[in-house]
């Protein structure tokens, strides 16, 4: 929701019938060093909500991370959960990754 508080937890948006996906989402449940992430399969009724309160009409390609009303999708989706988890050199693998322009972090 883009009116949503600053204290409200990043929710990632992921597609629910994609075996990558949910190894994904089991992996950051696992490694959340904050245990404040919340999830929602893209195909469920609350990430349909949260996409057309972004004005987004279709199925993302990516990962969406929603946090402090506003959407990061592709690479900086990415690095944004990167930072979140406990193991350092991931933490650090998002920040370094962070460097560098969308344009050669996409493709």
């Amino acid at each position: 929701n883009q009116d949503s508080s600053p204290h409200e937890p990043p929710v990632v948006l992921f597609d629910g019938v994609c075996t990558l996906c949910n190894g994904t989402v089991d992996f950051l449940i696992r490694n959340d060093r904050t245990e404040t992430l919340l999830f929602a399969p893209l195909q469920s009724v609350a990430g349909t909500r949260i996409l057309q309160s972004f004005g987004v009409n279709s199925m993302p390609e990516s990962v969406c991370v929603v946090f402090n009303s506003t959407m990061y999708t592709q690479s900086n989706a990415v690095i944004f959960l990167l930072r979140y988890c406990r193991r350092w050199h991931l933490t650090l693998a998002g920040i370094l990754l962070g460097c560098f322009p969308p344009l050669l972090r996409d493709p």
